[in-house]
């Protein structure tokens, strides 16, 4: 069953809202199910409810959940956070598993190549989930020091320079991009006038991003606010 069809037949979400999700996650690289609970488009508690309800899996709400740490060890950090996969416990020789879409079949079976044993999934939210895994793996690189957030350095370079130097940034992420495609051949001013603006606010995201200014989760947050 797809998991799209199941998100469109809940009525959880019109067509328009789950299209600007789906662009939006192509961009950013986040899981689709993050960028739609992020965004306030799906509430995360629905969106479980009905994925648990069509794949007939159980549910773990994650709100006093405490991670072991040797089951996350089984698993690559950035394999967690990239597929949002929460390792919860293990019960008769079998590896339960959170996961945001147990339809996602492929990722599964890495799940249980990883693991080495036989694997069972469990729905949770995606939002509890990224929750879930960073508080895992931020107090140890706050210890160790290898994973700690790099900190702009002071620099005697003026502000003006600096926004300068993103403005030319951004130029040329945007003259890089391939527009070709994308721009309708008989699409009027105003089709073109919302195309030009938002591949200059994806290039914009990206730079920021890219300098550390900013998180795509804040973008992701900031961007679902005022939208009903």
């Amino acid at each position: 069953m797809d998991v799209v069809k199941v998100i469109r037949q809940s009525g959880l979400v019109d067509e328009k809202k789950l299209a600007q999700a789906v662009e939006f996650q192509k961009e950013t690289g986040s899981h689709l199910f993050y960028v739609l609970c992020k965004m306030r488009f799906i509430n995360d508690t629905e969106l479980v409810s009905a994925l648990s309800k069509s794949f007939e899996c159980e549910c773990e709400k994650l709100d006093n959940f405490v991670p072991k740490p040797e089951l996350f060890s089984k698993f690559p950090r950035e394999f967690l956070e990239t597929n949002l996969v929460v390792p919860l416990y293990q019960e008769l020789g079998t590896l339960y598993v959170g996961v945001v879409n147990p339809a996602d079949l492929d990722l599964l079976d890495e799940v249980r190549l990883i693991a080495g044993e036989k694997v069972e999934a469990v729905v949770v939210s995606p939002l509890k989930a990224r929750e879930t895994i960073e508080g895992f793996f931020v107090p140890a690189a706050s210890v160790s020091g290898s994973d700690k957030l790099k900190k702009p350095q002071k620099s005697h370079v003026s502000a003006r320079e600096k926004l300068n130097e993103l403005v030319q940034e951004l130029e040329d992420e945007a003259a890089n991009a391939d527009t070709a495609e994308s721009v309708p051949a008989s699409g009027g001013h105003d089709e073109l006038y919302v195309y030009e603006t938002r591949e200059l606010l994806f290039s914009l995201i990206k730079v920021l991003n890219r300098k550390g200014l900013v998180a795509l989760e804040d973008i992701i947050e900031a961007a679902g606010k005022g939208r009903d």
